[in-house]
This record gives structure tokens, C-alpha cells and sequence, in this order.
């Protein structure tokens, strides 16, 4: 019920279904035992009514069984914090909880996901703010695919009656690794976005929006590096509206392999040479 307390004491096993849909705590479950997570559903901590919380203290385990996500949808107070142990036995875990926390270990069994999307805040006063995932494969070969992603970003907004305007830049980095048999593919990208706008009595309104991307990929062996860029800019003044936009992409093809020795050194008189270079000092 909302705004109810149930514990799970030290040694008990509360299991909880899921077939399919979303199930919703609008209360707080407090587990110093284990929480067993069965099935495919979501996990909804619902702050609808003012709770909506998981707690999971030292000590306690949470056991997923399943293709479970445990969700925030927003309201005030909702929470997951964990300092006991989070396992993942089958199928895959993923962590919606912008205001999640945890000191305690989080273990993927092989085969299994852990996802944490959206998972962390990166937080500084009123205006910096972030988030981020990070996701991760295993086999029984080992970990074949890693992912993880972090964005911060800044804004301010002024409102002088006449005119209001607001300004937000944001960066971010993205990261992919995986590995499909011998085949290993690495990305890399790093980006920035700048927004504005500025209104005028309502009468007049600009924006403009600047976005730029650096990427790196190695895959099949062969590397390469890219950049992108574009800009927009739109106004409009009464009924009338125009825009421009201006895209531009840059492309590095790197070589197949980093050099070998061989390729520096590829005949005996050239190692001979090399070695009399240095006999001489």
C-alpha cells in the first residue's frame, strides 16, 4: 500500500513475480534477506504517493532471475540504494534509477547483463548536472562487450519581462568494445552540443543550436577517425520564420595495423646501420 513499510528480515526470501508488465512499489521494502526477482517485467518504484523505495542495506541480497528492470518514472523521494549485494543469475538486470546509490558490490553471473542506464548523477549546484550507463557482456569465453556512456552539461535561463532567454551547453563521452569470436571492434566518441534562445515580447524568436562530434573506430583490423559538425539557426519574427543549416564531416582513414618491427626494419643492412648508429656514441 502507499506509504506502507514492508522488511524482509535476515534469512527469509521474498520472491516477486513479474509476467510481463510493470509491477510498482509505492511504498518502501526494506530487505535485509534476499529480494528474488523472477520472470520479465519492470520494477516500478513509484513516488506517486510520496515513497516508492528499495532499500537494500549491508547484508542484504537482491537475486535476479529474469529480464528485469527496476525503474524511476520521476516523482519525489523515490529511491534504490544498495550497500548489500546485487546479482544477476540469468537474463539481464537494467537499473533505470537516475537516484540510485550504492556501496555494495554489484556481481553479473556469465552469460548475463548488468545494464545501469541512467543509473548515476553526476550533480553541482543548480546549473551542472549529467548522467550516464554502463552495460556489460559475459560469456563463457569471458567479457565480449562492454559499453558505457557519461554526460555533464550546464544551463542558465533569464527572464527580464520583455525578453527571456536561456543557454545550456553539453558534452559527453560514449565508449564501445566488443568481441564476436577473433573479431574485436573499438568506439570511441567525444561531443559537444551549445543551444540558445532568445524571445522577444513574443514577437521575435531566434535559436540556435551547434553540435559537434569527434569518433573513433578500429574494426576488421583497420582504424579510422572522424569529425562532424553542424549548425542551425532559425528565427522568426511575427509570421514569418526562415532557417538555415550547415553540416560538414571530416575523415581520417587510419592503416590496417599499427607497424610491425619488420616494417622498420625490413633488411639486415638497415638493422646493421641502426646498431652501428648507437655503437658509435
Amino acid at each position: 500500500a502507499a506509504g506502507s513499510t514492508m522488511t524482509v528480515a535476515p534469512g527469509a526470501v521474498l520472491t516477486i513475480p513479474l509476467l510481463g508488465d510493470t509491477l510498482s512499489i509505492f511504498g518502501t521494502l526494506i530487505n535485509h534477506g534476499t529480494v528474488l526477482l523472477q520472470g520479465n517485467g519492470t520494477l516500478q518504484l513509484n513516488g506517486v504517493s510520496g515513497y516508492g523505495q528499495l532499500l537494500n542495506p549491508a547484508g542484504g541480497v537482491i537475486d535476479s532471475q529474469g529480464t528485469v528492470t527496476i525503474s524511476e518514472p520521476g516523482y519525489q523521494n523515490e529511491l534504490f540504494n544498495s550497500a548489500g549485494l546485487v546479482e544477476v543469475k540469468g537474463g539481464s538486470l537494467t537499473l533505470n534509477t537516475p537516484r540510485g546509490s550504492s556501496g555494495g558490490p554489484f556481481i553479473a553471473d556469465l552469460g548475463t547483463v548488468l545494464n545501469f542506464d541512467n543509473s548515476y548523477t553526476l550533480t553541482n549546484g543548480a546549473f551542472l548536472g549529467g548522467g550516464g550507463f554502463f552495460a556489460i557482456g559475459i560469456g563463457t569465453e569471458g567479457v565480449r562487450e562492454i559499453e558505457a556512456a557519461l554526460e555533464f552539461g550546464a544551463g542558465v535561463s533569464i527572464d527580464l519581462g520583455v525578453a527571456s532567454g536561456s543557454v545550456e551547453i553539453k558534452a559527453g563521452v560514449y565508449f564501445h568494445w566488443l568481441q564476436s569470436g577473433s573479431a574485436k571492434t573499438v568506439e570511441l566518441t567525444g561531443y559537444v552540443r551549445l543551444h540558445g534562445e532568445l524571445s522577444i515580447l513574443g514577437l521575435i524568436s531566434a535559436s540556435l543550436t551547434f553540435n559537434l562530434q569527434i569518433s573513433y573506430l578500429k574494426e576488421a583490423g583497420r582504424s579510422s577517425v572522424w569529425g562532424e559538425a553542424s549548425l542551425e539557426i532559425e528565427v522568426e519574427v511575427l509570421f514569418f520564420s526562415f532557417g538555415v543549416s550547415v553540416k560538414c564531416r571530416k575523415e581520417f582513414g587510419g592503416s590496417p595495423s599499427d607497424p610491425k618491427f619488420i616494417d622498420l626494419i625490413p633488411a639486415q643492412p638497415v638493422w646493421a646501420e641502426y646498431c652501428g648508429a648507437f655503437a658509435a656514441e
